[in-house]
């Protein structure tokens, strides 16, 4: 049997790495779908919706980093992929679309075409690497936060963080790459920030941006902290916050390429363990006493449940049992004044009544008459 498009399409496709393939068949699509049941290599995923099957794809190529294929039939069917189109530029998910729509000359308009650059190795070139460990060399203190661009670096990562002695933060996505096994983790900054990293950023020298896009602006630290942005993607350099240099590269590659140009330090970084006790809540410096706390704007980020503490609780009945059981205390709650001291016996009765009536709140209202 003679080959036709459909069935050099899927040879294709399967040259190039695709193992499956998401989406609902029928109409313009059948002949696509017969192909790809003749060549019995890609695994056909039936979805419900065509949205749904974009989405799967995306986190499919996301996680898997290998191609996959999405593919939708005429009319409203295409339309549901855009949103997962739209995704995959977003994330970086490499992710083909088949289409099974009229003639391309008949279409009205398309998306903008997304060149990313697959280099066995990305990182910059050794002068600008040599620049950035002399920056490094000559800032006292340095703060690492990264992102999702850190998801294969976490060994080199923390390799450089201990050489450094170096505090590392994390955006939401950062966080699953950048905090287990990371003894110097001090937690995440943003809206639903926790822990330290708000405080090693602001009392850094300099600040070491890798693999993030972080959007919220207002928790990176001013002009008076030098920065340093490393990310793959060019457009992303300088975008949320102005950076004193920024190079392009994949964070594994520009690690492990830094690491031996750094001097490694000896004396512990100081911000590490305040970070630390601002994200257990025992941090007592005077920089975080009470009067420069009510000073300071309230940032979400920078406090952890621990540090706010718990709201007062009800006294369990088998508490109140035991205080009665012992006796009654020597004392009010609270102790009595120089005025109180001659006020009439009857004044100190109705103090003593109202103290047994608290006492025994917890009783029914026969057993609580005094």
């Amino acid at each position: 049997m003679s080959k036709n498009v459909a069935d050099a399409l899927w040879e294709l496709l399967q040259a190039a790495g695709v193992r499956r393939c998401y989406g609902i068949v029928g109409d313009a699509l059948n002949p696509t779908i017969d192909a790809l049941r003749r060549n019995g290599s890609v695994e056909f995923i039936h979805v419900r919706h065509e949205e749904y099957g974009g989405f799967a794809a995306v986190a499919d190529a996301y996680l898997t980093n290998d191609p996959v294929a999405i593919c939708g039939t005429a009319g409203p069917g295409v339309t549901h992929l855009i949103n997962a189109m739209i995704d995959a530029r977003k994330e970086g998910a490499p992710i083909i679309v088949i289409a099974g729509v009229v003639a391309v000359a008949q279409v009205s308009g398309t998306l903008d075409p997304v060149v990313r650059v697959n280099a066995p190795i990305l990182r910059p070139a050794d002068p600008d690497l040599r620049r950035l460990a002399a920056m490094i060399d000559a800032a006292e203190r340095v703060t690492i936060f990264g992102g999702d661009g850190c998801r294969n670096a976490h060994d080199d990562l923390v390799a450089l963080a201990t050489k450094l002695k170096a505090p590392v933060g994390y955006a939401f996505r950062g966080k699953q790459y950048l905090e287990y096994d990371n003894p110097n983790a001090v937690g995440m900054s943003g809206l639903i920030g926790y822990g330290g990293a708000h405080l090693a950023m602001h009392e850094a020298d300099l600040l070491l941006l890798l693999g993030t896009d972080f959007p919220f602006s207002e928790f990176l630290p001013d002009h008076s902290v030098k920065k340093v942005q490393i990310d793959r993607e060019p457009e992303h350099l300088g975008r949320r916050t102005p950076i004193d240099l920024g190079l392009v590269g994949n964070i594994e590659d520009t690690v492990a390429a830094l690491l031996p140009l750094v001097t490694e330090r000896i004396r512990p970084n100081i911000s590490i363990a305040r970070s630390r006790r601002r994200a257990n809540g025992t941090d007592r410096s005077p920089t975080t006493s009470s009067a420069a706390q009510r000073s300071r704007p309230f940032v979400p980020s920078i406090w952890s449940p621990r540090s706010i503490g718990s709201p007062p609780t009800t006294p369990s009945s088998a508490s109140i049992r035991g205080r009665r059981a012992s006796g009654p205390p020597a004392t009010c709650a609270r102790a009595p004044s120089a005025a109180s001291s001659v006020r009439s016996p009857g004044h100190r009765w109705k103090v003593q009544r109202r103290t047994r009536w608290v006492r025994n709140w917890h009783l029914p209202d026969a057993k609580r008459s005094l």
